[in-house]
């Protein structure tokens, strides 16, 4: 019987999924009284049956598309399933800064609705993280924390792909991670570190006796809260993205205004 239930259950809601794919461009349909709560029903189990985790690399091409962007807002705005990629291995548990840490609150979301005009559905989504630094890259005297965030996830109902992230942190925690954790002598040894190896053949100017001074010099963050800019964090985050495409993030590293881009 239980069984049975579920079959039905799972018959009705693909059947309204049909309907609500069917009548994408029925504005009669979505304008009707039930057409918002039959398209978040749908936007709902359409996007569970993608199965998206974040860390789930060898999925990303199901997951996103190349035109797909996550952004946020203290750091930049990545596009395409590589940049993507590379900006959640910095917070992901085998990052370069990290140890390890756990999801403790993973993708507690809410549905925030779904738009006929752009044929997209929207989820809000909260996330609580422990975090657990690697003394040899980060200030060793970081204890283990907790971390929030909340997203806006933007999900193409018919063409089932996420087409936007858009992350949050607050300014606390920005500044705790640029600030306290990565405003250190083994940080700084790590940056200096990729630039006289990993960035050798794309920056020919690097000065290794001035490099830890140099970075010493430098803000932590840009406007105090922004990652980004010709800061020492800015060196930081990409730094960690060297190993993955050098070609395009050692010039946001280099310390030399030469090859320099912010």
């Amino acid at each position: 019987m239980f069984l049975r239930r579920i079959l039905v259950t799972s018959y009705a809601l693909l059947v309204l999924i049909g309907k609500v794919l069917g009548a994408k461009d029925d504005t009669s349909f979505q304008e009707g009284p039930w057409a918002q709560l039959s398209f978040r029903v749908a936007c709902a189990v359409r996007y569970q049956l993608l199965g998206f985790q974040l860390t789930n690399y060898d999925e990303y091409p199901t997951y996103f598309r190349e035109d797909s962007v996550m952004e946020l807002a203290q750091a930049g705005t990545y596009k395409g399933l590589q940049a993507i990629q590379e900006y959640v291995t910095f917070t992901a548990p085998d990052s370069t800064y990290l140890t390890g840490g756990t999801y403790v609150i993973s993708d507690m979301s809410r549905s925030g609705g779904y738009d006929p005009k752009t044929g997209l559905c929207i989820f809000d989504l909260a996330v609580r993280r422990r975090f657990e630094t690697d003394p040899t890259t980060t200030n060793p005297d970081t204890l283990p924390f907790d971390g929030y965030s909340g997203a806006k996830l933007y999900y193409d109902l018919c063409n089932n792909y996420i087409t936007r992230i858009d992350l949050w942190f607050p300014l606390g925690l920005v500044n705790h991670v640029f600030v306290d954790i990565l405003e250190s002598t083994q940080t700084r040894d790590y940056i200096c570190n990729q630039l006289a190896t990993s960035c050798a053949p794309y920056i020919s100017d690097f000065d290794a006796a001035t490099c830890q001074s140099n970075l010493a010099a430098l803000p932590a963050v840009t406007n105090g809260e922004y990652s980004d800019g010709d800061s020492s964090g800015c060196r930081a985050l990409h730094a960690a993205f060297v190993s993955l495409r050098p070609e395009v993030h050692c010039a946001h590293v280099s310390l030399s205004h030469k090859w320099r881009i912010l």
